[in-house]
């Protein structure tokens, strides 16, 4: 199979080398209309780029601005940063595909960057409501009142609004808008959210994707109101993938006495605390959050400097409970900056989570251990990156690991990448014991 895939990529390059000098002779002249449509699809995303590639494109030439005209998808993004002129013309040009809505500089243009009030906006495109697919405000400092009344909109039906995501760029007390409560969003599925607080109307019971970001660089003194960003979340019944950022974020930024909540339907779980106070900052949290379905945890760690975390406490409070995620598949752990020294790491992880069968470590040291007998374990993948400070020990320890204590024959693959402390010689030995199970690729 490999040697006739081999034969197909190199016809592929030859077919490749063969026609490319006519492309460049006959340019887009001969591309059907049809495809230069979806390349130009592709090409406009909802974003700022999209927006100025739409304009850029049809500009280039007279086929290039007819096949754009008659793309409505490359004009289904609107924003206040556009003249009421450019509004409209996007909303004409578009037709009835569905459109991404924007309010505020969540871009961060200049600081002129609004050409169209927030008041005149929503009135334009409230009147097309029913095709807004994506909503998206960014509330700039000094903004909470306006934006307060220009979007509360009471009973706004949007219909099909799939995704929707509120940032904020200063974090004031109150710091809650109330904003989204009274709209009708039955298909909503994803919410991003930055700085903001977290209520159950925003969010809806069909939500399955969210991800909301804390940053406590610009005010050391705010706090967050975990109870509210918890409640809301379990209030949904659909939830199978959560983000948590932590960024510069304390342990007296979050409330504390955090009631217990559930969340059953979680199936993916991204967490990253960057330059907090870990050892004191995840576990209130993971005491009260309880996920008892869980199949993918990642998380990411670059602990303070200043508070002389403990290695030890954040991973433990994760894995705080005997048994915590009893349906576990895979572990993602990253350490950033500082090396994170786990010396019992492969006993932990096959007694707290024998379900196993993924394992991933950037920047993770541990001890070559020997796992009970009476300590199976499910692992198919092991993934070693950065992991500087590992011997040729430990990476051994793993392989007797699974051969005894697991199902070799299961076993597909040990890749290790830049982790320079161990030896080539012994790679490539370990090469030649389990052939295809190893990959490696060291860089001293």
């Amino acid at each position: 199979m490999r040697s006739l895939l081999e034969v197909i990529e190199d016809r592929i390059h030859v077919l490749q080398k063969e026609c490319n000098p006519l492309t460049l002779r006959h340019r887009f002249s001969t591309l059907p209309d049809d495809i230069l449509q979806r390349v130009f699809e592709v090409g406009s995303t909802p974003d700022k780029h999209g927006c100025r590639f739409s304009l850029q494109v049809s500009h280039v030439s007279r086929r290039f601005r007819d096949v754009a005209l008659r793309t409505p998808r490359m004009w289904n993004v609107v924003h206040d940063g556009q003249t009421i002129a450019q509004i409209t013309t996007s909303l004409s040009r578009s037709k009835s595909v569905d459109i991404g809505v924007f309010v505020g500089d969540q871009w961060e243009f200049e600081s002129n960057w609004r050409r169209t009030n927030i008041e005149t906006f929503m009135n334009i495109v409230t009147q097309h409501s029913q095709r807004w697919s994506m909503f998206g405000c960014y509330v700039n400092e000094g903004e909470d009142d306006v934006m307060g009344r220009c979007l509360a909109c009471p009973g706004l039906a949007l219909p099909n609004l799939t995704s929707l995501s509120c940032s904020r760029a200063y974090f004031e007390d109150p710091p809650g808008l109330g904003l989204f409560s009274s709209w009708s969003k039955p298909l909503l599925s994803q919410f991003y959210g930055s700085d903001i607080t977290l209520q159950p109307s925003m969010l809806g019971e069909n939500l399955t994707s969210c991800h909301l970001d804390f940053d406590g660089r610009e005010d050391e003194d705010r706090t967050w109101n975990f109870t509210g960003v918890l409640d809301a979340l379990a209030s949904t019944r659909a939830l199978s993938e959560l983000t948590l950022n932590f960024e510069d974020v304390r342990s007296e930024h979050i409330v504390q006495d955090i009631p217990d909540i559930s969340i059953p339907s979680l199936a993916t779980f991204h967490m990253s605390f960057i330059r907090c106070n870990t050892s004191k900052l995840i576990p209130p949290i993971m005491f009260a959050l309880r996920t008892p379905n869980l199949s993918h945890l990642f998380v990411t760690l670059d602990m303070r400097s200043d508070c002389q975390d403990d290695s030890k406490t954040p991973i433990a409070a994760i894995f705080l409970d005997e048994k915590p995620y009893p349906h576990l598949l895979s572990l993602n752990l990253t350490a950033h900056n500082n090396e994170l020294i786990l010396p019992d790491l492969l006993v932990f992880l096959a007694t707290k989570s024998p379900s196993l069968v993924n394992l991933s470590f950037e920047g993770v040291d541990f001890d070559p251990t020997r796992l009970p007998n009476d300590c199976p374990v499910s692992w198919a993948t092991v993934k070693l990156d950065f992991c500087d400070l590992l011997l040729d020990e430990s990476i051994e320890s793993i392989i007797e690991n699974v051969q005894q204590n697991g199902k070799w024959d299961d076993f597909k693959k040990l890749k290790i990448s830049n982790c320079r402390g161990l030896s080539l010689s012994y790679l490539r030995d370990l090469k030649a014991r389990i052939g295809d199970k190893l990959d490696y690729e060291l860089q001293h």
